[in-house]
């Protein structure tokens, strides 16, 4: 645009920066109310057109939703810890064991110990086996496969 100014001279620079934040206003609020009104490059509004107004919006409701209602709280297990066995059951409860599957002992691949672990996890699990027994096979879970590098199978 030009003001009939020279290019170089610090009042056209103003008047730009003036028009660009006039045109930006314009574009954030949607009118010119909060351009300056002093300034005389501005067109004056027209006092014969309304003034823009902000759209009617009809109130909102929230919609009314049914109480919720708390199911009922799962039955809590109770978990019984067992003492630890005593070193003479352990070691016949190990006996034991070795014993009952001395031929999966012997194997040495580890292929056949993690099958070992895992036979011995589950009798481990199982309810009905003597307490010593559980300990000590689960026990020897944990040494076979962290020996085969079964990290999980151990912490299972």
């Amino acid at each position: 645009m030009d003001y009939g100014l020279p290019h170089h001279s610090n009042r056209y620079h103003h008047y730009q920066r003036r028009l660009a934040r006039a045109l930006l206003s314009l574009m954030v609020c949607g009118s010119l109310v909060a351009v300056e009104a002093a300034d005389p490059l501005l067109p004056k509004p027209d006092p014969l057109l309304p003034k823009p107004t902000a759209p009617k919006v009809p109130p909102t409701t929230t919609p009314v939703t049914p109480p919720v209602v708390a199911a009922a709280p799962a039955p809590v297990k109770k978990v019984v810890l067992l003492p630890v066995p005593d070193e003479a059951t352990q070691t016949t409860a190990l006996t034991a064991l070795h014993d009952i599957f001395k031929d999966d002992y012997n194997k040495r691949r580890a292929s056949d110990r993690l099958a070992l672990a895992q036979t011995l996890l589950e009798r481990g699990k199982h309810p009905s086996q003597p307490p010593a027994e559980r300990f000590v096979a689960l026990r020897e879970v944990i040494d076979l496969a962290g020996k085969v590098g079964e990290v999980d199978l151990a912490l299972n």
